[in-house]
């Protein structure tokens, strides 16, 4: 089998050399600063023109301030040794490259999720690389797991929740990496992709209600799994790309009572898990599925799952239409509160997610458009964003970052604006790796 590292694409440069007087071979790794992690062994920082280097030039990394400190004085690259501290992560996959298969490569996968425990904040530029390879390995196990479930194996339960645990991790690290992942989609996975998003989306919101560690770990691992029964329903019906028929839906619709059969046998899962697959498709006026339950009967996780469900669903690109803007999509989620979820989630949901979440076009009081890069913890109206258009030209600018927080900026959000009445392609401008590199 490819080796992980290989199949992911790491772009680093070996060097072996014998330590001087000790015939002990040390390998040593140059890496981008956006790659150090805390546990690893700086040999030497590479030096640059204009960039003034702290006074101790090696040792062991053993904060994340000391990362930080990097960044803040320009340091780019630096070599570390893997035999006195951890090795370099591996970087994610590209968006045209396969997911991960089987489980020797999941499993190389998940040893990095297990070494990053951290919880502190982190900015988007340090959590980028490690939500990148979240969104993809994940997605890669649910992949995995309907192909073996559809040739009569079984489902690696602790593959779910480590993938689940590395989500909440990351998600209090800095919750916009994960986000933007959710918004590059691919159609020919937009069945595995849907559920890695509920469960960015659900983890999002179990933070921000202080939910325990166990209960967001748990409803987090309950939207992975909320889609499992499709692996028992014909693959040319899951994976179609075009809207289905009226019979193909009622065919699609059993695969909520799939699920909850295949996971009947799971001993290992927590009852809220178990209850998220059986009821995220239920309503609160009892017009849902597959038990038409009403209010107070279906669980208050699987409320907020059946509204980070339609949300994703409508504000991803489809082969029949186009994305829905995060701030309509908001709105149809909330008029539906009325009747279909539950008012009180959903006014949470909305307010988690920021008065402009991350990915919304917005307008400037000064006719420029931009888009939503982060969100700021301080000021809610305040996120930084990527300006992209000029209203008053109609034509593109040279894209460049603007910190709305700042006091020497002037600029400030007037409004949302919809990307298809500029024919704006929002993802096209959001962070690459090589902004980060």
């Amino acid at each position: 089998m490819t080796d992980l590292r290989h199949k992911m694409g790491t772009v680093l440069r070996l060097i072996k050399l014998r330590v001087s007087g000790s015939g002990v071979e040390s390998l040593l790794k140059q890496i981008s600063v956006s790659e150090l992690r805390v546990d690893m062994y700086i040999h030497e920082i590479v030096p640059e023109e204009g960039v003034r280097l702290p006074k101790r030039k090696s040792g062991k990394v053993s904060h994340p301030q000391i990362i930080d400190k990097f960044h803040q004085i320009g340091v780019r690259y630096l070599i570390i040794d893997i035999e006195k501290g951890i090795d370099a992560v591996p970087l994610a996959l590209a968006p045209d490259e396969p997911m991960p298969k089987g489980d020797d490569a999941i499993e190389n996968a998940l040893t990095f999720f297990d070494e990053e425990v951290t919880e502190e904040h982190r900015a988007l530029s340090f959590e980028w690389f490690t939500a990148k390879e979240i969104f993809s390995v994940t997605t890669g196990i649910i992949s995995d797991t309907y192909e073996s479930l559809r040739s009569g194996g079984k489902i690696n339960v602790g593959h779910f929740q480590k993938a689940a645990s590395a989500i909440a991790r990351s998600l209090r690290r800095n919750k916009d990496a994960l986000i933007w992942f959710g918004k590059l989609r691919h159609l020919d996975s937009y069945a595995y992709e849907h559920c890695v998003n509920c469960a960015v989306l659900m983890g999002v919101a179990c933070i921000s209600r202080n939910a325990s560690h166990q209960e967001t770990e748990e409803a987090v691992l309950g939207a992975l799994l909320q889609n499992v029964g499709e692996s028992q329903l014909p693959e040319a019906l899951v994976t179609k790309t075009g809207k289905l028929t009226p019979e193909e839906m009622d065919q699609m619709k059993a695969h909520v009572n799939l699920g909850v059969d295949l996971l009947s046998k799971e001993a290992k899962l927590p009852e809220r898990v178990k209850k998220i697959v059986a009821q995220h498709h239920e309503r609160m006026d009892g017009s849902g599925y597959p038990n038409h339950l009403k209010g107070i009967d279906i669980d208050p996780y699987a409320r907020l799952a059946a509204i980070v469900d339609s949300y994703d669903a409508l504000s991803t690109r489809k082969v029949y239409r186009e994305a829905i803007p995060p701030s309509q999509a908001m709105r149809i989620v909330l008029q539906d509160s009325k009747t279909q979820y539950d008012e009180q989630l959903v006014h949470q949901f909305i307010k988690c997610m920021g008065v402009y979440p991350t990915g919304t076009l917005v307008r400037l009081n000064s006719d420029m458009l931009a888009v939503v890069m982060e969100q700021n913890q301080e000021s809610r109206l305040e996120p930084d964003v990527k300006v992209i258009y000029n209203l008053k030209t109609a034509a593109y600018i040279q894209p460049h970052m603007l910190k709305l927080s700042s006091e020497m900026v002037k600029e400030k959000i007037v409004g949302y604006e919809d990307p298809r009445a500029h024919k704006i392609n929002v993802t096209d401008f959001m962070p690459n790796d090589e902004d980060f590199r």
